[in-house]
């Protein structure tokens, strides 16, 4: 992707407002950016950027603008969800002292599975250090050290890592791409700006600015940003867009195998920020139904909602699956109901980045008596870009085996229930297999599904803020500006 498909500053008007002075959502969502944090500004995007910590930086100007400096301990940048393998860190910072150890960006703990990644200098040269699930390191460096000049007048420090290799880049030095070997540990939500997340010293950088995006930029769109790392911000005013973050699996939950009642409870925990609880009954005996789902049991007793239930071809039990939006975040008591006694099991999944108000589309389900064996399938058709499917199952076969990802599988002497879903974004929209195989033969089963859609479907959802620019784009240096100051 190239940075002229994403923001060039003398085509914004043209190309990227919306009415007036708003980018259009569906060009930045394109490009994916999911934060965008200049200073002097200690937080954008009315809860899409979170700055935290008990640091206390100065604000120092220089002579590409306004940045903070770090000493012992920093603010903690919190992204909406955990970064994926996948991303993009950009960084414009200035430098007093050269020498030692200074941090950019930072996500390592300094310890065991705490250790995701540094990105800092190091003796004047930029560094990105990658930590597997081990862990151990594997370090992508500039290996040509930034001048004395480039340290005081301004630099752009970017890294890049395709979930394969790593590069840095140096203003317009890149780096041959370090090969990760081993499986690389997944970025938390939670980045150190300017210090080490293990309360190292920082060392003396000032950061101007910073980027993150959940994708591996190419290089010319690294190139276009280092030559004018301010761009990304237009004359004012200006409101950005920041697009939502998608869809993630967020916690599950079981009640274990219910042999005879008709009311059982059991906890559930969610977390997160536009949340969605599914759960779903598997009824292993005939003649019966949920009469109700209570989540939130003995607090709120929110009530849920049916989405989609379908019964057996021999009428031997019946999957029904409840939703509810927004469910009480922490761990709470579900209450299943049912119109009488008999064997079941429920279980729930959460997620986070669904959209509140439209959150279910293109339920579905199917039923068979196996006369050999044969896996148990429903087909759900997606309509928004980078839905999820969700789908479960009531079967009289005690040992069966999700195709997808598997939730939750529980078994007892009248059979079998659980859930499973597809784990990803489905794009572009179109139909998902939802299916469980060893269903053996004679063996009766139910099985329905649906799709989740992103807060983000068809361009909806995301933050947009607006930025008070203290002074127009205008040249110092090899530079332009920073326009907030």
């Amino acid at each position: 992707m190239a940075l002229s498909q994403f923001l060039l500053p003398n085509r914004l008007i043209q190309q990227l407002q919306v009415g007036r002075d708003r980018l259009s959502p569906n060009q930045l969502a394109s490009g994916g950016v999911n934060c965008i944090t200049p200073f002097p500004r200690n937080a954008v995007g009315g809860g899409e950027v979170i700055l935290s910590g008990s640091g206390s930086p100065t604000l120092e100007s220089r002579k590409i603008g306004k940045g903070l400096k770090f000493v012992t301990s920093g603010q903690t940048f919190q992204y909406a969800t955990n970064l994926p393998q996948n991303f993009t860190l950009l960084v414009v910072a200035t430098v007093d002292v050269g020498g030692g150890t200074k941090q950019l960006l930072d996500d390592d703990n300094g310890s065991g599975a705490g250790r995701n990644f540094q990105f800092r200098l190091n003796a004047n040269a930029v560094e990105f250090i990658r930590f597997n699930t081990t862990p151990s390191a594997f370090f992508a460096t500039d290996a040509t050290a930034l001048t004395g000049n480039e340290l005081n007048s301004g630099f752009v420090a970017c890294a890049v890592s395709n979930g394969t290799t790593i590069s840095v880049f140096a203003n317009h030095r890149k780096t041959v791409g370090t090969t990760i070997t081993g499986t690389p540990s997944t970025p938390t939500a939670n980045i150190q700006i300017g210090t080490s997340k293990a309360s190292a010293a920082n060392g003396g950088a000032i950061i101007h600015s910073w980027i993150v995006l959940p994708f591996a930029a190419d290089d010319s769109f690294i190139h276009q940003y280092v030559e004018n790392p301010w761009q990304i911000w237009q004359p004012p005013p200006r409101k950005v867009f920041i697009p939502a973050a998608g869809i993630a699996f967020d916690a599950a939950a079981n009640s274990g195998y219910q042999a005879a009642a008709s009311t059982y409870t059991f906890n559930r925990t969610v977390t997160g920020s536009n949340t969605f609880l599914t759960v779903n009954v598997s009824l292993l005996s005939a003649g019966q139904t949920v009469t109700s789902i209570v989540d939130d049991f003995g607090g709120t007793n929110t009530q849920m909602v049916l989405e989609v239930a379908k019964s057996t071809v021999t009428s031997f039990g019946r999957i029904e699956m409840w939703r509810l939006v927004n469910p009480t975040a922490g761990t709470k008591t579900i209450q299943v109901n049912l119109s009488g006694a008999i064997a079941s099991t429920a279980t729930a999944a959460s997620y986070t980045g669904v959209h509140q108000t439209s959150p279910t589309e293109g339920a579905n389900s199917a039923q068979a008596t196996n006369v050999g064996a044969a896996d148990a399938t429903v087909n759900i058709t997606t309509v928004a870009d980078n839905d999820w499917v969700v789908g479960a199952i009531a079967t009289s076969d005690s040992a069966i085996t999700a195709n997808q990802t598997s939730r939750n599988n529980v078994t007892g002497a009248g059979g079998s229930g659980a859930n499973e879903d597809n784990n990803g974004p489905k794009t572009p929209a179109g139909a998902v297999t939802m299916s469980y195989t060893n269903v053996d033969a004679a063996m009766t089963w139910a099985i329905a599904g649906y799709a989740i859609r992103p807060i983000a479907a068809s361009g909806l959802g995301g933050t947009v803020f607006t930025a008070s620019l203290l002074n127009g784009l205008s040249a110092a240096g090899k530079f332009f500006r920073n326009p907030l100051g």
